[in-house]
């Protein structure tokens, strides 16, 4: 009587094992999948919001007179300068050779 009692009980718990792991495992390939869904579609609208905002700057560009082209041309050449200029780690800097500098020279028909 006795082993019968602790053999239901051991096979209930095993099945509770058993079947309660595969409904998990149906629960978590769902989480992934809705994961993944919602990866994708963040990337697609980033992407679509990316290229809006190219485009837009491509038709602000285009409106604007040849002069004020060839400013916006030299700003961002400059700032491009002056801003993709990182330090380095200092032990770098201190054992590597020293490169020349040269700056851009600014247009003679441009009025800023």
């Amino acid at each position: 009587m006795k082993k019968s009692k602790y053999i239901v009980i051991l096979f209930f718990f095993l099945s509770l094992i058993i079947f309660g792991c595969s409904s998990l495992k149906k629960d978590i390939r769902q989480e992934k999948h809705r994961r993944k869904e919602l990866e994708t579609t963040v990337k697609d609208r980033d992407k679509k919001a990316g290229k809006a905002y190219e485009e837009a700057v491509k038709r602000q560009y285009e409106i604007q007179t040849k002069e004020t082209q060839k400013r916006i041309d030299y700003l961002e050449k400059q700032s491009n300068i002056y801003n993709g200029v990182k330090k380095e780690f200092f032990l770098k800097r201190w054992f590597s050779k020293k490169k020349i500098n040269n700056k851009q020279k600014k247009p003679e028909n441009i009025q800023l």
